[in-house]
């Protein structure tokens, strides 16, 4: 078997090759045969190119069974893999306590991107406290910039100057590394002194090990488990809401970190090229498929997705488009469009078919240190003030949430045509960048 195994990685190896020279058909037919040889890297990497359809088409029942096959093998990836495709109901069924139990395996052969997901998801206790410090310490030494914003908050909590001064230092670590939600923080704090964190001394998850190896799954907390917020009528043409902290900013910040070094020029949908790039649209964005995405990410995307759900009017929505990040610069914008499907337009009736209508859109603010850059409904008749900032009247209304907080809108009407009241656009911020996630909840096939 370890010869086996050998010539499995040297596949492998060849099969990477033929990818990346552009023939990713003839490296499926290689990889296929570097898996069948049992190396548990091969296996996790055909999975992921089943689940994805690369090279072929999408197989993700037989690429979460590969997925799982080389995480009982050991194979650390597969695991956080295993993790976010169960939590994520992707070639098989969504089980959040089975994801736990992924990422405890992960957590305990010391991968920090699952050490970080855990804590993350631990109670908020100060039973579970030093166990989070330390996962989160250890996810920070790998540049991890939620940790660093997570660890801070932690320490934040606490009413003391040296607690203080080191919450901020993590703050600004985190700032270095690129993830806006740590400016936010830092606001609140200005003009204060602070110091840099000793993460090495924080790193206890050597000494947690055996609590973390007994650790019930069914002890974490995800996202979508906690009470939705109560929300805020803005519009009642279109139906429009505000529903303030959807997510926490540590939430925002392991969104931002995740989804930033997958941005790329956002497209538009053109009925005969496909997806391209238009002077309509100039902000960036980057989807969060299942190699980009997390099992926290996961739960986010199904809390917007409860979100969205109970303000409509309509059936629930059972599926959605893959959850996006959204990103502008300033003279960035997305010019005055519509989210849903036009049924009159013909290139519009396949997707209508297959998946079923936009009905309601989802958007959280992940930052707020920018100026400009409302989401702007020009023929929205608002009704209601809200503390977020809103416009109304003749102009219309206009959005900007808190970090966390969200606009819910709707897309049809009560009889699922299309709202031409629901016209918006993504306006260009003068200073600072903007980040926002992005749902589209669907109506399912028609």
């Amino acid at each position: 078997m370890i010869s086996s195994i050998s010539d499995g990685n040297r596949l492998l190896d060849r099969a990477r090759a033929l990818d990346a020279s552009g023939e990713p058909e003839a490296a499926l037919d290689i990889l296929r045969q570097a898996a069948a040889t049992g190396a548990a890297e091969a296996m996790a990497e055909l999975g992921l190119w089943y689940v994805t359809g690369h090279g072929g088409k999408p197989a993700p029942v037989e690429g979460a069974h590969l997925v799982f096959q080389a995480a009982g093998n050991g194979h650390i990836l597969a695991k956080l893999l295993a993790a976010t495709l169960t939590a994520g109901g992707i070639g098989t069924p969504r089980d959040w306590s089975a994801a736990g139990h992924w990422l405890i395996e992960a957590a305990c052969a010391r991968d920090p991107r699952a050490c970080l997901q855990l804590g993350l998801l631990l109670p908020k206790s100060n039973e579970w406290r030093p166990m989070i410090q330390g996962l989160l310490a250890h996810a920070a030494l790998a540049d991890l910039s939620a940790a660093h914003i997570a660890l801070a908050v932690q320490y934040l909590d606490h009413d003391t100057a040296d607690m203080n001064q080191l919450g901020l230092g993590l703050l600004v670590q985190a700032l270095r590394l690129g993830n806006p939600v740590a400016r936010d923080l830092l606001e609140k704090y200005r003009g204060q002194s602070w110091c840099p964190a000793d993460l090495h001394s924080l790193d206890t998850v050597s000494d947690t090990l055996p609590v973390l190896e007994r650790l019930d799954p069914d002890l974490l907390q995800w996202p979508h488990e906690q009470p939705l917020p109560p929300f805020k009528t803005l519009s009642d043409n279109p139906r429009a809401i505000s529903m303030p902290k959807l997510l926490t900013p540590v939430l925002c910040a392991h969104a931002a970190a995740l989804g930033r070094p997958f941005l790329a020029p956002a497209t538009v949908h053109d009925a005969e090229a496909g997806e391209i790039q238009d002077p309509t649209r100039t902000n960036a964005f980057a989807n969060f498929y299942p190699l980009e995405a997390d099992a926290v990410l996961q739960s986010i995307d199904w809390r917007l997705m409860q979100a969205g759900n109970s303000v409509s009017e309509r059936p629930t929505c059972e599926t959605g488009d893959i959850l996006s990040m959204l990103y502008y610069q300033p003279g960035q914008r997305y010019r005055p469009h519509f989210d849903f499907f036009d049924p009159e337009f013909p290139a519009h009736r396949p997707h209508l078919q297959q998946n079923g209508q936009r009905r309601v859109t989802v958007l959280v603010s992940l930052n707020t240190g920018y100026t400009g850059g409302d989401t702007h409904f020009p023929h929205a008749k608002a009704d209601i003030d809200s503390n977020e900032k809103t416009m109304q009247g003749n102009r219309g209304l206009s959005w900007r949430g808190a970090v966390g907080g969200s606009l819910i809108f709707v897309n049809v009407d009560e009889n699922d045509r299309p709202d031409k009241a629901s016209l918006h656009e993504g306006l260009s911020p003068s200073q600072g960048e903007k980040w926002i996630l992005s749902k589209w909840l669907r109506a399912g096939k028609s």
